[in-house]
């Protein structure tokens, strides 16, 4: 069967670069199966936990005789197990991810690029990878797999992906919520301009399933800092309303506003253990990530 070459989300010389770092998740997961990530159950690996009073019926293999010639009395070992991790990315493809200003690629390229760097990121630790697309519907869903070809195929798919639509997390990440059968690491890339209560109810939802969840902030520069200057028309993306206007008479309370509603994640975020990580589409996608994923893999 002839395998196509890896598609432009899978740049070579970043991947060699991002390889060397884990996802490691703050939260233990659950699993059976070796991997990276530590798990709650007491398996038989290399990493010794701790002892515990033998009881009637324990398997003698794992008594410590060492212990025992000491004390008199029988201990077992217990170790750590290590599991595969489930990845599950939530990709906003919403109207307002076509949006692109300052920099040279959309909310939505940039965010396609982050996507594939994950993806693969996952899959070559040995563990599972999954994506769903959505706006106020979920218009695909990949199933986690931990094969290399299988994030070629999804990225394939991606890369014919339009932004359309309108956000809606609140009734989406119920439903997603629900589909996840095991502990995840879930991603949610969006550029969250969408009503902030409503996405703290769908964000605290998926985070009720004990799942360990990042938020990934995708910007365009002027969307922050508001650096027009001349009367320019807004156009709502995902509503499609017109607004023709001097910039400056809003600054200020565009600004106030913005600043606002990215705080209010923010405090959410830190009340919940939910990392929140910033990307402007001005700057390389490749420095952004990179660091994060430095900081990320000294989690224990």
């Amino acid at each position: 069967m002839e395998i196509k070459r890896y598609n432009k989300y899978l740049d070579p010389r970043y991947l060699s670069k991002i390889r060397k770092f884990s996802l490691r998740v703050k939260e233990i997961v659950e699993g059976f199966i070796s991997g990276l990530h530590k798990s709650s159950r007491f398996g038989i690996n290399v990493e010794f936990r701790d002892h515990r009073a033998y009881n009637q019926g324990d398997d003698l293999k794992y008594i410590d005789w060492r212990l025992y010639a000491k004390t008199d009395r029988y201990y077992i070992k217990r170790f750590n197990e290590e599991s595969n991790l489930n990845l599950n990315i939530f990709l906003d493809t919403s109207s307002s991810m076509k949006f692109k200003y300052s920099g040279t690629l959309s909310k939505m390229e940039y965010s396609k690029y982050i996507t594939g760097s994950l993806l693969y990121l996952s899959v070559i630790q040995n563990d599972y990878a999954g994506l769903t697309l959505f706006s106020n519907r979920i218009s695909k869903t990949f199933t986690p797999s931990k094969r290399l070809v299988y994030i070629n195929n999804v990225l394939n798919e991606l890369e014919k992906v339009k932004p359309a639509g309108i956000s809606e997390f609140k009734k989406t990440f119920i439903y997603l919520s629900e589909k996840i059968k095991k502990k995840s690491l879930v991603i949610i890339i969006s550029d969250f301009l969408h009503p902030v209560e409503k996405i703290i109810e769908g964000v605290k939802f998926v985070k009720s399933k004990k799942n360990d969840v990042i938020l990934f902030v995708i910007n365009d520069k002027v969307e922050l800092d508001f650096a027009f200057k001349d009367n320019i028309k807004f156009i709502d993306m995902e509503m499609n309303d017109t607004l023709t206007l001097n910039p400056l008479s809003i600054k200020e309370e565009y600004l106030n506003s913005i600043t606002a509603h990215y705080k209010t994640l923010e405090n959410f975020a830190k009340r919940s253990d939910i990392d929140i990580h910033y990307f402007d589409t001005t700057v390389n996608f490749e420095e952004i990530l990179y660091n994060y994923l430095l900081k990320r893999s000294k989690y224990v």
